[in-house]
């Protein structure tokens, strides 16, 4: 099946105006705001939809012309391989074939998303002031740099100084993919230096230029196996994937139950006071921090290990926070801890550059943050 192609809409001449391509993006606002009415309303008809359409602030307050509507449904289809049908037996209904498909592809649905909200600030602009976005708050500089890269397959050299170095490296990158987690631009890609795939924080990167050096994305990378069972951005096959049990109490209940921690959470019980949770997860930094969050909302099942790292980890922020004194020179508290034997001790990062990490060993910092 043919990938979706965004630059169908909005390629023109360069000799067109500002207003021809103003007209292209209405187009394209006018196709999402169509996709989304009908991932919404599935089987709903072409009145329904012309009714919805004179009041959606998109159009000219007037009755969607059939016509139209047989183009836009057509160019749905052409732009974001999505097919629109319409099922008689339902009152001529109109649904999304496959509707499943496109729900599990991220970047359609928060393509989707991202505009049909888009479409109703333009429709209605005295909303404006009362709409907020989470901002990413840096990291953007170069972005359209790497989409460049990866849409020509070419070889980056960046500038990089991960957190704990005194220092900026340079090196070269062979980039893959692009991923945004917590706030955060990464970058995973192939280090010729290294050679290995690893990660970068856009926010750490100082320069970045093309080079004329090719690559081939290799035909067997899937950033879903890449990243199976991890959360977050850290990504260590070396950890086997693990069921872990929660129980979740009060508002982690809810809170859990409409926003999950990890794909796999899969609710497996509950009663008037508790639901309880499973995940089959690499256990990794990022995914005690969640659970920590949780407070004393949640209660660690399973597996054992995970209880007392969860207990060794609460006790020595209790002490430390009681006690003044433990704090570093440097004014940088990081635990180090196995989680093998739940051993824990305080560590300084100038002397052990080692932070809280994986089940079986004690991780450099460089190795956890991907520098």
């Amino acid at each position: 099946m043919p990938k979706f192609d965004i630059g169908r809409c909005f390629t023109l001449p360069h000799h067109q105006n500002f207003s021809f391509y103003f007209m292209a993006a209405n187009k394209f606002g006018r196709y999402i705001w169509l996709v989304d009415l009908i991932r919404c309303h599935p089987y709903i008809t072409f009145n329904e939809i012309s009714e919805r359409w004179e009041t959606c602030g998109l159009g000219d307050g007037k009755p969607l012309p059939w016509k139209t509507f047989m183009n836009h449904k057509k160019a749905v289809q052409t732009i974001f391989d999505i097919l629109i049908s319409c099922d008689a037996s339902r009152g001529y209904g109109y649904y999304i074939e496959d509707a499943d498909s496109l729900e599990g592809d991220s970047f359609r649905s928060w393509l989707i998303d991202s505009y049909a909200t888009l479409n109703q600030l333009q429709a209605d602009h005295q909303l404006e002031k009362r709409i907020s976005f989470e901002k990413i708050p840096s990291g953007n500089k170069y972005l359209q740099t790497f989409l460049q890269a990866m849409r020509q397959n070419c070889v980056v050299e960046i500038t990089h100084q991960g957190f704990g170095r005194s220092h900026a490296s340079t090196f070269q990158v062979e980039p893959y993919h692009l991923k945004v987690y917590n706030r955060r631009w990464y970058l995973i890609g192939y280090s010729v230096y290294s050679e290995e795939i690893r990660t970068y924080a856009l926010d750490r990167i100082q320069h970045v230029s093309l080079t004329d050096v090719k690559f081939q994305l290799p035909k067997d990378f899937s950033i879903e196996q890449y990243f199976e069972g991890c959360v977050g951005i850290i990504s260590d096959p070396e950890y086997d994937i693990e069921r872990i049990v929660i129980k979740a109490y009060g508002w982690a209940r809810n809170y859990l139950s409409t926003l999950p921690l990890h794909e796999s959470q899969r609710e497996i019980a509950s009663d008037d006071e508790s639901i309880t949770f499973e995940f089959s997860v690499r256990p990794n930094y990022e995914f005690f921090q969640l659970l920590l969050q949780q407070t004393d909302q949640i209660e660690i099942l399973e597996s054992q290990w995970a209880k007392d790292a969860m207990c060794q980890m609460a006790v020595i922020f209790c002490r430390t926070t009681r006690n003044p004194k433990m704090h570093n020179k440097s004014g940088i508290n990081f635990l180090a801890i196995d989680f093998e034997t739940a051993a824990a001790k305080h560590a300084s990062i100038c002397e052990a550059d080692i932070c809280v990490c994986a089940k079986l060993h004690l991780r450099k910092l460089e190795d956890i943050y991907m520098v």
